[in-house]
């Protein structure tokens, strides 16, 4: 009978060893699982944003452009593109209107423009920095018929907000003089440290700083 009790003990403590080892083996294997999904969240959220961003890469966003009631948005894109001396025909807008709600501040809303090709959308970018070159100033509202206080217009590439998120990372860089150039170009953010060439980044995470001082 003592034998056998301790015959019945040695196996309990035997499968209790090998429970304990099992749980250990399955928490391992969980984690390892947990892992392999983050990484694979965090690169399905890494292409999503990228083909969202390439759906983008014929627009315009538009800033500083003041709003009115019943207002002819294409327009409003004839004005601009005659004072930055662009050729511009109806059927080469795809789409144009104003981004969310409109403001109680009265605050004029952005707009989005969606133009045919990729090269028109480069024209307007080229323009725009040859008037800024050439006038050393921004475009104005008075630059395109408005009279009163004079505010700025700027045109810019539409990135996605995780792409807007990192250009505004790479500025705050620029500012605390970590880099020495930022900029977006083609719905690309590029960035130079001194003596080195400029070089491409996509949307970068909440650890931006620390991904663009491996690239710099």
């Amino acid at each position: 009978m003592s034998k056998d009790i301790k015959d019945l003990k040695e196996s309990y403590d035997f499968f209790s060893e090998k429970y304990e080892d099992t749980k250990t083996e399955i928490s391992n294997i969980n984690a390892k699982i947990k892992g392999m999904s983050a990484a694979n969240s965090t690169d399905s959220t890494q292409e999503i944003d990228n083909i969202q961003q390439y759906q983008r890469r014929n627009n315009l966003i538009i800033t500083g452009v003041p709003e009115e009631d019943n207002e002819d948005i294409f327009q409003r894109l004839f004005s601009i593109a005659q004072a930055l001396q662009v050729d511009l025909l109806a059927c080469e807008i795809d789409a144009a209107h104003r981004l969310g709600r409109k403001n109680i501040s009265g605050r004029p809303r952005g707009i989005v423009v969606k133009l045919v090709n990729r090269w028109k959308k480069e024209q307007f970018v080229n323009a725009n920095q040859a008037f800024g070159k050439m006038k050393k100033r921004t475009l104005l509202t008075s630059d395109i018929g408005y009279s009163g206080p004079q505010t700025k217009i700027y045109l810019d590439d539409h990135l996605t907000p995780e792409m807007d998120s990192s250009a505004k990372k790479c500025r705050d860089l620029k500012h605390n003089e970590e880099i020495e150039v930022t900029y977006v170009r083609d719905c690309k953010i590029l960035v130079k440290k001194k003596k080195l060439t400029l070089q491409p980044i996509s949307a970068l995470n909440k650890n931006t700083k620390t991904s663009l001082r491996s690239l710099i």
